[in-house]
């Protein structure tokens, strides 16, 4: 009974290995230029060329505001993979600044790999000007930024 019990338990755990994997997938895709300002305890500009190492990833994600639900796909970076390629390890938060007013800060903690910088949605790429956003798909943490300009780090 216990062996069917453990069968069971890893075929279900890799079913759902394979499910979370297919929903976010790392592609090729071509950044387009851009620079964000670091500001606070840690000051660099990260451009394209700057991250090009990193790794590229097509999210499929559902956007939920309790009446519709919407369907995006979406290309970008994970936030976690560009904090350590600038070794950015030292911090309590992070603000996120867009071109406007708004701002969103995360706690160290709640930064984890379901926080993206994007490039586009469904295909269609940010305007020239402000040309990264912010994707939070976090059950937590459901923000997008279309037009983030600078991070700052206290």
């Amino acid at each position: 009974m216990n062996i069917k019990k453990t069968i069971i338990i890893v075929i279900i755990s890799v079913i759902i290995s394979v499910s979370l994997s297919l929903l976010v997938d790392s592609v090729e895709y071509k950044l387009p230029e851009f620079a964000i300002k670091f500001d606070g305890i840690y000051n660099e500009v990260v451009t394209n060329e700057s991250i090009s190492s990193l790794p590229v990833y097509e999210i499929d994600a559902v956007m939920n505001d309790g009446i519709y639900k919407d369907y995006y796909r979406y290309h970008g970076i994970r936030l976690k993979e560009l904090l350590n390629l600038y070794e950015i390890k030292d911090y309590n938060n992070i603000t996120f600044r867009s071109e406007g007013r708004l701002q969103v800060t995360f706690l160290k903690e709640e930064i984890n790999d379901d926080v993206f910088l994007i490039f586009d949605v469904d295909g269609f790429q940010f305007e020239e000007d402000d040309p990264v956003g912010l994707l939070a798909v976090d059950y937590n943490l459901r923000y997008s930024i279309t037009d983030v300009v600078s991070l700052m780090f206290d």
